[in-house]
């Protein structure tokens, strides 16, 4: 048993959740408009009743666009590593099995150590024969098709979808008219402003 405090301070997989479902949703809501950081927001939620924040949810006071919603979703479950790789997993497998693949290889040269080298695998059709093989790969296919999402991804997706900010803008612009801002507007350019074409330099020109 380990006998060390700072081990048993670690984050369990529950804490690590919430805190990567936190870091996602303050990036959101920093990026969304009107924008606001997500400890600002509980700060600001936190005595209002219940039935009013039911009310008047704080994610319909800020407008995030889909597209970026999206953007934001996907770089966070790839950093937070809950994003699955079975698809690209299986693809490098079934790709390998029918059509033949690389495979490590050690051998010891004339000083007796061992040095590594590949080799061709065969192809699945020229072990099992073209039918069985057929029928591998469409239990893979089948198998594929079934299984396309891990616990920890639908968790961590579901978490920040239902605290993220809206994708209607015409509900928070809506909002804040009737809360003190008459003028209230979304500017899309903030997020889809259009880049000038700059100057390709390859190099001093004579």
């Amino acid at each position: 048993m380990f006998n060390d405090k700072t081990y048993y301070e670690l984050l369990n997989s529950k804490d690590y959740m919430v805190r990567c479902v936190n870091e996602c949703l303050d990036k959101m809501y920093t990026l969304s408009e009107p924008p606001i950081t997500l400890a600002q927001l509980k700060e600001t939620f936190k005595d209002i009743p219940k039935e009013e924040q039911e009310k008047e949810p704080a994610y319909e006071q800020h407008y995030l666009p889909a597209e970026v919603y999206e953007a934001i979703l996907e770089h966070y479950s790839d950093v937070f590593g809950f994003k699955p790789t079975w698809d690209d997993d299986v693809v490098i497998l079934s790709n390998d099995l029918f059509n033949g693949g690389k495979k490590d290889v050690y051998r010891k040269d004339e000083n007796g150590i061992s040095q590594k080298e590949y080799e061709d695998t065969p192809k699945l059709r020229d072990v099992i024969g073209e039918e069985n093989a057929e029928k591998v790969k469409k239990m893979i296919t089948d198998i594929k098709n079934f299984y396309r999402f891990n616990m920890k991804y639908q968790t961590f997706t579901f978490n920040v979808m239902n605290f993220s900010p809206t994708s209607n803008k015409e509900t928070v612009e809506k909002y804040w008219r009737e809360h003190g801002v008459p003028d209230f507007t979304i500017n899309e350019d903030k997020w889809f402003k259009e880049e000038e074409d700059e100057e390709e330099n390859y190099g001093d020109k004579e």
